[in-house]
């Protein structure tokens, strides 16, 4: 309990804290007059030791400020507003001209004009200099057209030369018989036949017109030979040479035990009918082969002395 002068009631008190929602008269109830302290409906509100007011309902005080908080943080700026109207006050005069920017690329040079060319001008005057050196010669040109005939008279008619040797027949070519100057004789072309009587490796076989062909023209058989590629083993090969099934050779054509070519025959062949016709028929018999090796690769060769093609 506290003694006080006086004492209010009501909602409020009005002691330098708050304004009442309603005027009420003090009671005077003399210096003795006593008062409950608390936070309660009817009490008195004491200070505490430090001035401050105990924790009490102040939803009806009025005119009771605490101590300022700190200021919150500052809102979102707003949108802003749309831009106001021009003012209606004079253009200012214009300003100075700016210093000059730097000079741009070059542009690409434009389409060359379509005017005429003008006249060529005079020419300048011989300059003082000296003379160069003369160059090289150059390349000799083309030989140019023979000249006209002189007029001058044809002289005598030279001395008979030699001459070639006369005769000859149609086809024949003229030849050179030894180192002589002009000891010449004139020749018929032979020709060279040579003949696969076999193929190259199978062991050869007598037989009886193993070849056979026609002459291509008439002609003189000066020589016959043989060769093989396996040389034949115990006994000779025997080749025979027909025209129209009738031998041309006296001594037939033979290749010697070991041996790959007629040329070394202890033998040779010698031709009994040299004469062959045109369109004959020529055919190869295999008389005899190597006993022990038949021997390979049979070719025979004729050489004739060509007559004229008719």
């Amino acid at each position: 309990m506290a003694n006080y002068n006086s004492i209010y009631t009501g909602q409020q008190i009005d002691s330098g804290i708050g304004k009442a929602n309603t005027a009420v008269q003090p009671n005077t109830l003399g210096s003795a007059a006593t008062a409950d302290i608390g936070t309660t409906a009817g009490n008195v509100i004491a200070l505490d030791n430090q001035a401050k007011l105990p924790a009490v309902d102040g939803s009806q005080l009025f005119n009771v400020f605490g101590a300022t908080g700190p200021t919150g943080d500052t809102g979102a700026t707003g949108p802003t507003g749309p831009t106001g109207a021009t003012g209606a006050g004079e253009t200012g005069p214009t300003g100075p001209t700016g210093a000059t920017g730097p000079t741009g690329p070059t542009g690409p040079t434009g389409a060359t004009g379509a005017g005429e060319t003008g006249p060529t001008g005079p020419t300048g005057a011989t300059g003082a200099g000296e003379t160069g050196p003369t160059g090289p010669t150059g390349a000799t040109g083309p030989t140019g057209p023979t000249g006209a005939t002189g007029a001058g008279e044809t002289g005598p008619t030279g001395a008979t030369g030699a001459g070639v040797t006369s005769g000859g027949t149609t086809g024949q070519f003229l030849v050179k018989v030894d180192e002589t100057d002009y000891n010449t004789e004139w020749k018929s072309p032979t020709d060279i036949y040579v003949i696969a009587c076999s193929d190259e490796t199978t062991d050869l076989s007598t037989g009886t017109g193993v070849v056979t062909f026609h002459m291509p023209s008439a002609g003189t058989l000066t020589g016959v030979k043989a060769t093989v590629n396996t040389a034949p083993g115990g006994s000779n090969i025997e080749v025979d040479i027909n025209e129209n099934s009738v031998s041309v050779l006296s001594t037939i054509i033979t290749i010697d035990d070991g041996e790959t070519s007629s040329k070394t025959a202890i033998t040779g062949p010698v031709i009994g009918d040299s004469s062959l016709a045109e369109d004959s028929v020529i055919s190869i018999d295999i008389d005899q082969v190597g006993s022990s090796t038949a021997g390979t690769g049979l070719k025979v060769t004729l050489y004739v002395i060509r007559e004229e093609i008719t």
